[in-house]
């Protein structure tokens, strides 16, 4: 590859994914038609090499009492993810960009599961997940 083409290539490479795990159960006492969806995020970097991460992406949907839905589910996947090592700006490419790369990965398995449950599919709204991250985070640091 000549030089114009390597100044365009991130950083940041993404190396494939894999689900690690899949959690679906039906709630029969949900009797309401209309359902308010509250996603829960959760995240984590793991450190592999000095240039090798994975990144943790997880969403989960829980009925509860206060918020009936006809389903609980959860969706973990992780991504592996290698970044130069003269990589300026390592936090900002695996807080940020691996984690919205991995969001479409979550989103599509998530609305299989629920699908081939026979269910109508869920597909999660397009969401800033990096800022959906972040203010999980503040949450849980109050």
């Amino acid at each position: 590859m000549n030089n114009q083409n390597m100044s365009i290539i991130s950083s940041l490479q993404f190396e494939g994914y894999k689900v690690n795990h899949l959690y679906f159960e039906e709630n029969s006492d949900c009797t309401t038609t209309k359902c308010n969806i509250c996603p829960e995020f959760k995240h984590q970097i793991n450190q592999i090499s000095d240039k090798d991460f994975e990144v943790v992406l997880g969403c989960r949907i829980i009925s509860t009492e206060e918020n009936p839905f006809p389903f609980s589910t959860e969706v973990i996947i992780t991504g592996n993810f290698s970044i130069d090592s003269d990589a300026e700006d390592k936090e900002v490419l695996l807080n940020e960009n691996s984690v919205a790369i991995l969001f479409p990965y979550l989103r599509s398995t998530m609305s299989m599961l629920v699908l081939n449950a026979n269910h109508k599919p869920l597909v999660l709204p397009t969401l800033n997940i990096v800022e959906v991250l972040k203010r999980a985070t503040e949450e849980e640091n109050k």
